[in-house]
C-alpha cells in the first residue's frame, strides 16, 4: 500500500495546504491512529486513521476544477437562511462536493471557478498570488474623463482602500458605457461600490475571466470540467503537490 508523507496526506485530503499542514503537525493537532504526531517525516497510508482536531480526514480521489457560468438572480452559497435560489440548485446532482473560488453577488453573472479541493480554492483567492480577474460592466450615468486615471491609482470608498484597476472603455453612447476592468484582488462588491461612488449605475456586471480561465461561450447555468493536465500544472506551480 502506498505510503505518504503526513503533510502531503493532509494536503491531498483537501483539509489544508502543505504549508498549513506543517503548522498543524508541529502544533500537535494531528493524530494518526489516535496518537498525536509532531514528526514532519512521519509517513502514513490510506489504512491509517488520521484526524485533525479530532476530525477524521480522508484522501480525495483526485483534484477537480470546474468552470461554471453563474446566472444573475442566484447566490453563491450552499445554504441560504432566506431560502433564495443558490448556484447549487443549478448544478448536476452527480458532481462531487464543490466549493466556489470566491463569489459573485446576487445581481452579478459570469465565470465562477469551483473545485473539490480547498487548498486550490484558497490559492486562487489569496491576494498575494496576484490572480487576475477580468470583468465587463455596463454603466449608466455621466462619465468623468478622469475616471480611468482614478482607477489606475486606486480609490478609497467609505474608508476602504481598493487597489489599482486597469480599465478600458469598450463602447460609449450617450450616458451608456461598456467598460472592461482587470484587477488582482476581489473585495466584496468592489466594482459596484467603486462605480456607485463615482456616480454611476451598474445595471450589468459579468466576470469574463479568472486566472487564465475564460467564460467564452459557456451558456448560463452550465458547468464544464477543466482538463486534468491543466489542473496538475496549476497544482505544481502553486506547490500544492
Amino acid at each position: 500500500m502506498e505510503k505518504f508523507n503526513l503533510e502531503k496526506y493532509i494536503s491531498r485530503s483537501g483539509f489544508a495546504s502543505r504549508t498549513d499542514a506543517r503548522e498543524l503537525i508541529l502544533n500537535h493537532r494531528v493524530a494518526v491512529n489516535n496518537q498525536t504526531i509532531s514528526d514532519l517525516t512521519y509517513r502514513v497510508s490510506e489504512a491509517d486513521f488520521i484526524s485533525i482536531n479530532g476530525i477524521p480526514i480522508n484522501l480525495i480521489e483526485k483534484v477537480r476544477l470546474f468552470m461554471f457560468h453563474k446566472p444573475r438572480g442566484c447566490i453563491v452559497t450552499a445554504d441560504d437562511p432566506h431560502d433564495r435560489k443558490t448556484i447549487f440548485h443549478l448544478l448536476p446532482k452527480n458532481l462531487p462536493r464543490l466549493i466556489s473560488v470566491g463569489r459573485l453577488d446576487f445581481n452579478s453573472e459570469g465565470l465562477l471557478l469551483m473545485t473539490n479541493y480547498g487548498p486550490l480554492a484558497r490559492y486562487f483567492e489569496l491576494p498575494e498570488n496576484n490572480i487576475k480577474r477580468v470583468y465587463e460592466l455596463k454603466l449608466f450615468g455621466t462619465w468623468n474623463e478622469n475616471n480611468i486615471e482614478y482607477l489606475k491609482k486606486g480609490i478609497k470608498v467609505d474608508g476602504m482602500q481598493y487597489q489599482p484597476i486597469d480599465a478600458r472603455i469598450l463602447s460609449r453612447k450617450n450616458n451608456q458605457i461598456k467598460l472592461e476592468c482587470a484587477l488582482h484582488e476581489g473585495k466584496n462588491r468592489e466594482l459596484r461600490k467603486i462605480f456607485t461612488n463615482l456616480g454611476l449605475l451598474v445595471p450589468k456586471l459579468t466576470r469574463t475571466s479568472y486566472g487564465g480561465f475564460f467564460l467564452g461561450s459557456l451558456p448560463q447555468g452550465q458547468i464544464i470540467e477543466c482538463k486534468k493536465f491543466i489542473v496538475d500544472k496549476i497544482l505544481k506551480n502553486a506547490q500544492l503537490i
